[in-house]
């Protein structure tokens, strides 16, 4: 059926959006996350970490929305790599986790963590680019890790809804070189 879908206003993903819903009938807003746009929505969609937390304020208004909106503490986990990590250590995954720590042996990767899109991102190969980076090392939202060599990179994307798997994807991005 038709559906009243509300997305986040990003004018950078909207075209791309709107090309993948043109042969359906969905209509399709680009607008900002109050409670009067998500009220007057069959389906929110949040495109950005700001929405998402939006909508946690707002969990009356999303409890019937198709895609379920994570707890805060979920938006939390995956929204900090080191706390992510962290926790799928945690959780008995540590083999399948690159090490975490300030012991790590060279090259090793700088990041901060809360951040989108490879941004505040640093290669450490050798101890001069620890002297150079040697501020950003000690700050405290900062973190390191081991560097998993290679050119493919593989996501998973997975929706639960009461505590079951609705949805999932996975991606395999390749890149042009190590």
């Amino acid at each position: 059926p038709k559906m009243k879908i509300l997305f986040s206003a990003t004018s950078d993903r909207e075209h791309n959006i709107r090309k993948g819903f043109r042969f359906l009938s969905h209509q399709l807003t680009f607008d900002a996350f109050t409670p009067e746009n998500i009220m007057a929505h069959d389906m929110v969609i949040p495109l950005t970490m700001e929405d998402l937390r939006i909508l946690t304020q707002h969990a009356q208004l999303t409890k019937n929305n198709p895609i379920p909106i994570p707890t805060t503490e979920v938006i939390d986990i995956c929204d900090d790599k080191y706390l992510f990590g962290k926790t799928l250590i945690e959780k008995g995954f540590s083999q399948l986790i690159p090490k975490i720590g300030d012991d790590l042996p060279y090259p090793y990767i700088l990041k901060k963590k809360v951040s989108h899109s490879g941004d505040n991102c640093y290669i450490i190969s050798n101890s001069e680019q620890e002297q150079k980076f040697e501020e950003i090392l000690k700050n405290k939202d900062y973190f390191c890790q081991e560097i998993i060599s290679g050119k493919n990179e593989y996501a998973a994307h997975i929706v639960f809804k009461n505590h079951k798997i609705i949805s999932s994807i996975n991606t395999t991005y390749i890149v042009s070189d190590d």
